[in-house]
């Protein structure tokens, strides 16, 4: 039930195999789009999750899968009362329930196409809260109005990269996937998440940046996500662009 959404959401959590309530190591996934990381033909997450916990590839963890409304499109768009929800309600309650870390660091937010967008604003916006982030082909390219069709014809593309490009560094980590035939017109998205690497890494920010040989496709991202999970659960720190 939220109080800031003023309604009640839908959310399905995962716990893996190696976790136990009060463990320092265990870590929090956030992840938008819950029904895509459900289905066995998009990314299977839990099954994902229970081989990489088993081959020991990833610490202790909760998860949590954020299921969309009708309303997706606008909740996922950089939307302030969303980020908020995730960020006041959701993620401090989980803290509590499951007694996970607070630290920053210990906590994962991920997406693929618009929610991989919405990761990234939520890392921008509240970094004390998400220290890392994982984005599947992100919609870099929206701006306000885009959906709506309402912005002047020459409105330039990429608000959420000037966000990052105007403020000052925030401690949060990144891993952007996006594919290499992603290059459509007139939306570009391999550009855009060219572009978007390009401005973190100017910035300072720890980016693991991927080009995968795929389109907009979500069993091209399941690599992918593998990928970024293990990256971001690990302590390096290490900037890295394939």
């Amino acid at each position: 039930d939220s109080h800031i959404l003023k309604q009640e959401r839908k959310l399905t959590i995962y716990t893996s195999s190696n976790y136990s309530a009060g463990d320092p190591s265990a870590r929090l996934l956030v992840l938008f789009d819950g029904d895509g990381f459900l289905a066995d033909d998009q990314i299977p997450a839990p099954i994902i999750l229970d081989n990489l916990i088993a081959q020991k590839k990833l610490p202790p963890l909760v998860a949590v899968f954020v299921h969309q409304s009708a309303e997706r499109d606008k909740e996922l768009s950089c939307s302030e009362p969303f980020a908020d929800f995730v960020a006041r309600e959701l993620v401090p309650r989980l803290r509590q329930t499951y007694r996970l870390s607070s630290k920053s660091e210990s906590t994962i937010i991920g997406g693929m196409s618009t929610g991989g967008m919405m990761a990234a604003y939520c890392g921008y916006r509240d970094p004390e809260v998400f220290g890392n982030v994982l984005s599947l082909s992100g919609t870099f390219y929206w701006y306000p109005g885009f959906d709506e069709g309402t912005a002047p014809p020459d409105t330039e593309t990429g608000w959420l990269t000037r966000q990052f490009v105007t403020g000052p560094r925030r401690p949060v980590r990144l891993y952007v996937a996006v594919g290499r035939l992603e290059a459509g017109f007139p939306i570009n998205s391999l550009v855009e998440g060219r572009r978007f690497r390009d401005v973190l890494e100017a910035k300072g920010y720890s980016i693991h940046y991927r080009e995968y040989t795929g389109g907009y496709d979500v069993v091209g991202w399941r690599g992918p996500f593998v990928e970024g999970l293990i990256a971001l659960t690990t302590t390096d720190g290490k900037k890295e662009s394939k």
